[in-house]
């Protein structure tokens, strides 16, 4: 959400763009990573993801401390955060033993978070992360890494991670269908109540 100190900056001030570059940046950076991971080169690769994760963590700290988040920025930076994740969860399919049905049910997940996402968001319901889905989220990123470092045991790993996203989308389900619903039957109710006062109106001048 804009505050009233980022609605009267231009677009071009510096305490937007370079936010926003930031987030552009880490998707220049993608292609570099994946060519280390297929040339099974470790050390670079980790290095260049790492300055992906630090661009990814600078980028909403600054725009948050210099008072200057944007609507353009927080989508910005949520897709290049999707397309990332997709990415790299596809490139640990090609190059080393991730399943693919595993990437497949990820790829669904997000397509399904992102279309129930926008729904909530035409009708006016305020989506943000509760402490069980940064859990899953945070204990995927660990999953994705011991595939990468080909770490013992990690399918085991997986199975977890992926019950524990399992049971944060069921929670996001439940507890925004309940608000999605109540916001439905606000409106409906609005819409109601200025139909019959305008058909009031309208009696009253006859």
């Amino acid at each position: 959400m804009s505050t009233p100190n980022s609605i009267k900056r231009k677009w071009w001030d510096p305490k937007i763009v370079f936010p926003n570059f930031l987030s552009i940046l880490r998707l220049l950076l993608l292609p570099l990573g994946i060519y280390y991971v297929s040339e099974d080169q470790v050390i670079h690769s980790i290095v260049v993801f790492g300055v992906i994760a630090l661009t990814d963590a600078l980028d909403g700290l600054l725009a948050r401390h210099w008072n200057c988040t944007t609507k353009l920025g927080k989508i910005l930076d949520h897709l290049v955060d999707k397309i990332i994740f997709l990415v790299v969860t596809y490139v640990l399919v090609l190059w080393r033993d991730f399943p693919l049905w595993a990437f497949l049910f990820l790829l669904l997940r997000e397509i399904g978070t992102l279309a129930f996402g926008g729904l909530l968001v035409l009708k006016g319901v305020k989506v943000e992360p509760n402490i069980i889905g940064r859990v899953a989220g945070f204990f995927l990123a660990f999953v994705l890494l011991i595939y990468f470092l080909r770490v013992p045991y990690r399918p085991y790993f997986l199975w977890i991670s992926l019950l524990l996203l399992l049971g944060a989308s069921l929670n996001y389900f439940r507890i925004y269908v309940g608000k999605f619903i109540c916001a439905s039957q606000s409106k409906g109710a609005v819409k109601l109540h200025s139909s019959t006062g305008k058909g009031q109106n309208e009696n009253s001048n006859l």
